[in-house]
């Protein structure tokens, strides 16, 4: 066994023959030291750390007993096994020993065979004590890195329920009708919108083909290319598509489709968001006929303006034909009756006018003019 294998025993006795036997004996198998009194010993002791310590309990001073509790109360030493050697073998000697911190007491006259085997068994235990420290205080620093682990995930996964909350709050407030599926198209979510636009129940969802929720089998084939152009380019998709409730009413609807991919890119699912397209057509369907309903009146506005010039004018030419003719002449009943439907037609391309409001730059007002009175002294043929 080479010198830095070996197990280092301190050897503390005043007196040079024990020295001596003790050194002969424990030669062969460790490497000794030895100190004549407690001050060099506690010297040597902290200098050395030997793996056990054979101390004389009678010295001069300082007594093995003193020095034996100086030991236990050095941290770098408290923890070396000390064995008295001594002629006191009472009883109360060997209990007075123990209480201060050895760990066997050896008798003088000692048998080198005793002596062998209480160094072996004590430095076996030293041995077994030190790796059940060093086990112990992995097992300590292993529990604490779990704990620490434990204590992360545990605010991980609050961190990732409190999400979830948040997203599944999300997920139900959406007016919009959510999908969630695989990418074989099997459902594996959706929210209460989807069951309120479609009229389906969140079982029967489940339990429905996806052609079910197409008008036909044409929109149906339609929609499943653009899901899967969709795929090829890895892009969101945007498209319409007319959609059926469960009562077959058919519906126009925006569809909204994203892919769920992995960390390697490739799919892992599809979100499918549909937005009812009803109320926006009917409003766009509405505004469609009012803009024709305006260029209608718009029109009839037009011409009841142009209409109303050539009527002003008959008007104004039957007045004068009625102020240069006689009663009597038979042409004055049909003067007569051609003013009043003139002025019939007038009235009617007035209030068409009306309610068209029609209105232009050179005619922002117009009015049917007294032609007797504007021509008022003008000189009549006869």
């Amino acid at each position: 066994m080479s010198a830095e294998t070996r197990k280092k025993i301190l050897i503390v006795d005043d007196t040079s023959e024990n020295i001596t036997v003790l050194t002969s004996v424990l030669n062969e198998a460790y490497s000794t030291y030895f100190a004549k009194n407690g001050r060099r010993a506690l010297e040597i002791a902290r200098n050395q750390k030997p793996d056990l310590i054979l101390l004389d309990v009678v010295m001069p001073g300082m007594s093995g007993h003193e020095v034996c509790r100086q030991l236990k109360a050095d941290e770098t030493t408290r923890d070396i096994p000390v064995i008295f050697i001594s002629a006191k073998t009472g009883i109360g000697d060997v209990v007075k020993g123990i209480s201060f911190g050895a760990v066997d007491y050896i008798a003088k006259p000692f048998h080198a065979d005793e002596v062998l085997a209480r160094i072996e068994i004590h430095l076996n235990l030293r041995s077994l004590q030190m790796r059940l420290q060093e086990r112990t205080e992995e097992l300590l620093r292993v529990n604490r890195s779990l704990e620490a682990e434990i204590a992360s995930r545990k605010q991980a996964e609050a961190a990732l329920r409190e999400s979830a909350i948040w997203l599944k709050s999300m997920f139900d407030s959406l007016t919009e009708a959510v999908f969630i599926t695989t990418p074989d198209r099997k459902l594996v979510d959706l929210n209460p919108a989807a069951e309120k636009m479609f009229g389906y129940t969140r079982l029967e969802f489940f339990a429905l083909p996806p052609e079910a929720l197409h008008a036909d089998s044409q929109a149906y084939l339609e929609f499943e290319r653009r899901v899967a152009d969709a795929f090829r380019k890895g892009e969101t998709a945007v498209f319409e598509f007319c959609a059926r409730r469960k009562n077959h009413t058919v519906f126009p609807t925006e569809h909204s489709l994203a892919l769920i991919l992995k960390d390697d890119g490739t799919p892992m699912g599809v979100v499918s968001v549909v937005r009812d397209l009803s109320e926006k057509k009917q409003a766009e369907e509405a505004e469609h006929k009012s803009e024709r309903l305006q260029g209608a009146l718009e029109m009839a506005g037009t011409v009841c303006h142009e209409l109303n010039q050539p009527l002003m004018a008959i008007s104004g030419y039957a007045e004068l034909l009625l102020a240069r003719t006689s009663p009597q002449d038979p042409m004055t009943v049909k003067l007569h009756k051609i003013k009043e439907q003139v002025d019939r037609m007038g009235n009617l391309t007035k209030n068409l006018m009306d309610i068209t409001r029609y209105e232009t730059k050179a005619y922002a007002k117009t009015q049917i003019i007294d032609l007797e009175k504007a021509v008022d002294g003008f000189p009549v043929k006869t």
